[in-house]
């Protein structure tokens, strides 16, 4: 889970809650739940509501799952983060999940990141329907972190990307902003951090099967 606190003071939670998927047992269906809370005084306990929805996500990166490039640990996890624009509190959802179909249950072939976005807390999840890219581009995209600027209001989106290697394999950090607008806008600039690759499988004990 990811816990977070809206600059009104709500605090925010982002969770998933795995159920079996059409697939059978090694399938897995990821429903992303968001839930907020209302701090009170110590030692009262904050008063919650019920978690809504996000989105059903059929093709996350399951529990003992793996990338195709890679065989270190990685899962579906989402994480958000939330801005006051235009007068009104904007929090935005952010996973990492499998573009595509997986193989074999668990193993997927290219990784991205997407989003939704809420303007009423919850009530309502834009784009309506499939979650829009944070970076679908060619090579994985995953192990990303969002924060909110609340001097500019910008939404940053942090995360490692495959994307100058051909086998999928070297990684950049790379950065994408979301700037304040009216309503839910998407990604408007992204650039990267990093000037030379990193390698998962330069551990000489590990190898590639642990990252991070």
């Amino acid at each position: 889970a990811h816990v977070g606190v809206r600059p009104d003071g709500t605090i925010t939670l982002t969770y998933v809650n795995v159920v079996a998927g059409a697939g059978g047992f090694v399938d897995q269906d990821f429903q992303i739940k968001y839930a907020q809370c209302l701090p009170v005084p110590a030692p009262g306990t904050p008063a919650c509501s019920p978690p809504v929805l996000v989105h059903l996500e059929i093709n996350p990166l399951p529990f003992g799952g793996f990338l195709a490039a890679q065989d270190f640990r990685i899962a579906t996890y989402p994480k958000h983060a939330s801005r006051s624009d235009d007068g009104g509190m904007e929090t935005y959802v952010v996973w990492d999940d499998c573009k595509v179909p997986l193989y074999f249950g668990n193993v997927c072939p290219d990784a991205d990141i997407f989003f939704k976005a809420t303007l009423d807390s919850g009530g309502t999840w834009f784009p309506l329907g499939a979650p829009a890219p944070i970076n679908d581009g060619l090579r994985d995209q995953m192990f990303h972190w969002v924060s909110a600027d609340p001097a500019t209001g910008n939404i940053y989106i942090m995360y490692y990307s495959a994307f100058p290697d051909l086998f999928n394999h070297g990684l950049h950090i790379l950065l994408s902003h979301i700037h304040p607008a009216p309503g839910i806008t998407g990604v408007d600039g992204t650039q990267v951090i990093t000037t030379t690759l990193t390698d998962p499988a330069s551990d000489p004990i590990l190898g590639n099967i642990f990252f991070g």
